[in-house]
């Protein structure tokens, strides 16, 4: 009885030690396909996500530079603004009576408030970038 357990296990072991069943080669092959179409589809969907990074990256590269062109052109408006004020300011002093003092006075409080709008409109432009 002994005797027959061992040259039953001997003969398992031999058909093991053979290599694999036709059936474990198969699912060998399966799990090898799976895998590689595991691989692509990883790879696919990093392509992906590259190319949405890369369209992010543009856009934000657009928005700044909009961001820095609004804020050149707010620049550019409040050195204008600038001269009007001084403008108004030497109207004011050299206004000839009362009527002429307040008018400018007038002016030069409208373009100061001006200024003062601009110089928001600009800093809030420059956070925005």
């Amino acid at each position: 009885m002994i005797r027959a357990l061992l040259v039953l296990s001997l003969v398992g072991c031999a058909h093991q030690a053979a290599g694999p069943t036709p059936r474990e080669h198969e699912l060998e092959q399966q799990l090898a396909a799976t895998q590689a179409e595991l691989a692509k589809a990883r790879a696919a969907q990093c392509t992906a996500s590259e190319a949405e990074a890369n369209q992010r990256a543009v856009e934000a590269v657009k928005a700044a530079q909009e961001a820095l062109e609004l804020v050149a052109k707010l620049e550019r408006d409040l050195e204008e603004l600038d001269k009007k004020v001084a403008t108004a300011i030497d109207t004011v002093v050299g206004a000839q009576n009362d009527a002429d003092r307040a008018a400018a006075k007038a002016r030069l409080i409208e373009l100061q408030k001006q200024k003062y709008e601009m110089e928001r409109r600009i800093e809030a432009a420059k956070q925005a970038k």
